[in-house]
């Protein structure tokens, strides 16, 4: 783990403990690969798995220093990995024929800041020729090497998908009334609801 890796890190981390509950959301920094229905194994640079909601943030973090893979070719291997992470989720839980909720796979892609416009401009031109891109949430975010906190506000933007503002203002709101709130969630990207 690089020291930008690990400043990366300890900011999702400082922003999951200050947002979340540990039972609600957790996060996971893989040795090297961790294994999504006992099937396939995945690289990458952490996991935030969110057990509320039922939600998987793969994280993945583009080291333009690597000359081995383009960003091109880095942004088409985590989308094809997050849709075959859905994949392999949404194709288990057709086999178990319960009532466990479905898992959402978001990615989370972040790059160096001078690197933002080009990753934009290139997903904008894969969400043209990608078919799958409705099967997961993609969320970028641009991180600072030079800064002491290298994600800044835009740590809250890619992690969105958690949902923090809605869950405190229903925890608040919950707490004062006689009788609790449930939620349901109707995903637009997937056949079932989350509650």
């Amino acid at each position: 783990m690089t020291n930008s890796d690990k400043l990366i890190f300890d900011a999702i981390e400082g922003y999951i403990t200050a947002n979340f509950s540990a039972n609600e959301v957790t996060l996971e920094k893989p040795s090297e690969e961790f294994t999504i229905c006992h099937q396939e194994s995945f690289k990458a640079d952490c996991v935030i798995i969110d057990k509320y909601l039922g939600s998987i943030g793969v994280v993945a973090i583009y080291q333009a220093n690597d000359q081995s893979v383009t960003l091109k070719q880095w942004l088409l291997n985590q989308l094809d990995n997050a849709n075959y992470m859905q994949h392999l989720i949404l194709q288990e839980e057709q086999q178990r024929q319960d009532s466990r909720k479905i898992w959402q796979v978001e990615l989370v892609l972040l790059v160096a800041k001078d690197m933002l416009r080009a990753l934009q401009h290139e997903l904008q031109t894969q969400a043209l020729n990608y078919n799958y891109l409705y099967n997961i949430g993609v969320n970028c975010a641009a991180f600072n090497t030079e800064s002491n906190s290298p994600l800044d506000e835009q740590l809250a933007s890619a992690l969105r998908w958690l949902l923090p503002k809605s869950r405190k203002l229903l925890s608040s709101k919950a707490s004062k009334a006689q009788h609790q709130v449930a939620v349901t969630l109707n995903n637009y990207r997937l056949p079932e609801q989350r509650s």
